[in-house]
C-alpha cells in the first residue's frame, strides 16, 4: 500500500547528509499492475532497491526522475574529523530551519538517564503538531569516535534545543 508522504528520514554521515521522504516509495516500490479489486499493486521494497535508489540519486548531475531523495554533500572531503563534524552541524542547521512548529526531538544514547516512564510523563500533555526527530548515533557514536568526549553529541542536542525549544528535546 501507499506510504505516508509526510514521513522523513535523514542520515548524517561524516560531512554528508541524505534526506528521504515518503515520495521515495515510487522509486523503491514501483507500481507493477492492479489487483482484481482495482487497487494498485506494488513491487515489494527491498534492500537492493533502496541501495540502488540512493546511489543513482547521488549521480552528478542529479537525476531529475529521482524523487524523495536529496543529498547534501560537502564540496570537498573534509581535512579532519573536526571539519566533518562542523559541516555536519551546518547540514543540521539547514534541516532544522525547515522544522514545522511544534516539532520535538528524542535523543537515544547509550548513557541516557531518562527511563521510559519518565519520557511518557514528559510527553503526556504535549501536542505534537510537527515532526518528531529521533536522534541515533552510529556504531561509533555521534562523533565517529565512540563519544568519549560528548561535545559533538551535546552540540547536536543544543542545535535541536535552540531550534525547537529545550522543553521539546529529551
Amino acid at each position: 500500500g501507499k506510504w505516508s508522504r509526510d514521513v522523513c528520514a535523514s542520515a548524517f554521515v561524516g560531512a554528508d547528509a541524505v534526506h528521504l521522504g515518503g515520495k521515495v516509495q515510487s522509486q523503491v516500490m514501483p507500481a507493477i499492475g492492479y489487483q482484481t479489486d482495482g487497487r494498485t499493486q506494488y513491487q515489494p521494497a527491498t534492500f537492493k532497491a533502496f541501495e540502488e535508489t540512493l546511489w543513482l540519486s547521488k549521480e552528478q548531475p542529479p537525476r531529475s526522475d529521482m524523487v524523495g531523495v536529496r543529498w547534501c554533500c560537502a564540496s570537498k572531503a573534509p581535512s579532519s574529523g573536526q571539519a566533518a563534524r562542523a559541516t555536519q552541524l551546518e547540514h543540521l542547521d539547514a534541516l532544522l530551519a525547515t522544522a514545522a512548529p511544534g516539532s520535538s526531538a528524542l535523543a537515544l544514547t547509550p548513557r541516557a538517564t531518562a527511563s521510559y516512564d519518565t519520557l511518557v510523563e514528559l510527553g503526556r500533555d504535549i501536542l505534537h503538531h510537527g515532526c518528531v526527530f529521533v536522534l541515533l548515533g552510529g556504531a561509533h557514536g555521534f562523533d565517529g569516535e565512540d563519544d568519549l568526549n560528548n561535545s559533538h553529541q551535546e552540540a547536536i542536542r543544543s542545535k535541536f534545543a535552540s531550534a525547537l525549544g529545550s522543553d521539546r528535546v529529551a
